[in-house]
């Protein structure tokens, strides 16, 4: 245990002295946080409001409408033609005709969106031989789950995702330690009798500890200063990112290990890897998710970082109904071959000089 903290204490203060550490692992998430925090704060819990829908007197669907209460207000019109003139001012969300049909604005919303869900709701129900007016809305044949998901919502738990397996820089800097001809450390603990095995073990915590003290700041921050609240299971929540840091440290292992690269190679490298894999799941955007999911189909469902995204939305957001075998089974399984073959590539070597 001695010999741990002052190996924990000594790789600690070389870490926080790298630039690249202490700005991508430490300040990054903080920064990235902020920007999603100002760009996204105020669709994360959007409300709908009152949807405004014009209609004449004579409308044999007003009825329908004015069962919804609050929902809906209703604004009546002389005719179509000041129904139609209402949504062009941006003074009706809507207009209903008689036959259904409903003339909205060219720049849709949610009212809009909401409005046209109704009508065609209606129309199903007629087909069916009901008539509109006599339908129980109040009733209930199916059980539902709602969730307040949104893009913002779904964006902050692609960047906790991605953070948290930032621990692959650790990853890569602890193989430098493990090699004599990477780094000056290196070439003192190849030159002492350190058991190999255990600097291996140390080094693996060490990087896994540092990792989870940045996420933990990037946690704090997010709930404390910013007050987001993206967890309603914490316990499963940071099991998941646990995981992520675990895979991490691997996947950075295996990355040090090649020795075409220097040092500051493999670094960025282990950045775009973990970038391109966090843009693909949806950290750009949905544009982007929705790019790979066309023209790379499968591949999110393999994706690391989509991976805990999925799980982080069905922990929080699909209270008691998440089943995260699956995840749990693939971050095992990637982490394991990551390690072998990290290990494997990383056993003992001989050198002319050091």
């Amino acid at each position: 245990m001695k010999t741990f903290l002052k190996l924990f204490t000594y790789l600690s203060k070389d870490a926080l002295k790298d630039f690249s550490f202490s700005f991508w692992v430490l300040l990054y998430p903080i920064i990235l946080i902020s920007l999603y925090f100002v760009s996204f704060s105020g669709i994360m819990n959007q409300d709908m409001g009152t949807v405004r829908v014009a209609m004449t007197a004579d409308n044999p669907y007003r009825q329908v409408f004015e069962q919804a209460g609050d929902y809906f207000e209703i604004i009546d019109v002389e005719s179509e033609e000041a129904g139609k003139a209402l949504v062009t001012e941006d003074k009706a969300d809507g207009f209903l005709e008689k036959n259904l049909d409903v003339v909205v604005s060219q720049s849709m919303g949610i009212p809009q969106s909401v409005l046209k869900n109704v009508a065609t709701q209606i129309k199903q129900v007629q087909s069916l031989g009901q008539g509109a007016a006599s339908i129980d809305f109040n009733k209930s044949w199916v059980t539902q789950e709602t969730t307040d998901v949104s893009q913002g919502t779904m964006l902050f738990y692609t960047a906790i995702a991605s953070f948290a397996m930032y621990s692959l820089f650790s990853g890569v800097v602890c193989a430098a330690y493990l090699n004599g001809n990477l780094s000056p450390i290196g070439r003192r603990i190849m030159g002492s009798p350190f058991s190999k095995g255990k600097l291996i073990i140390n080094c693996f915590m060490i990087g896994l500890l540092l990792n989870i003290a940045s996420n933990a700041i990037m946690l704090v921050y997010t709930t404390q200063v910013l007050k987001i609240n993206l967890f309603a299971d914490w316990a499963g929540s940071l099991l998941l990112m646990l995981l992520g840091n675990v895979f991490g440290i691997a996947a950075g292992l295996l990355i040090g290990t090649n020795q075409k690269l220097t040092i500051q190679g493999r670094i960025i490298f282990a950045l775009i890897t973990n970038l391109v894999l966090s843009a693909l799941a949806g950290m750009m955007g949905t544009a982007m998710k929705g790019f790979a999911n066309t023209f790379m189909p499968g591949f999110n469902q393999f994706n690391p970082v989509a991976l805990m995204v999925t799980g982080f939305y069905q922990l929080n957001r699909l209270v008691g109904s998440a089943d995260l075998g699956r995840t749990y089974l693939l971050l095992g399984a990637y982490t394991l071959a990551l390690l072998g073959c990290a290990l494997w590539r990383l056993r003992r070597t001989r050198y002319d000089s050091l």
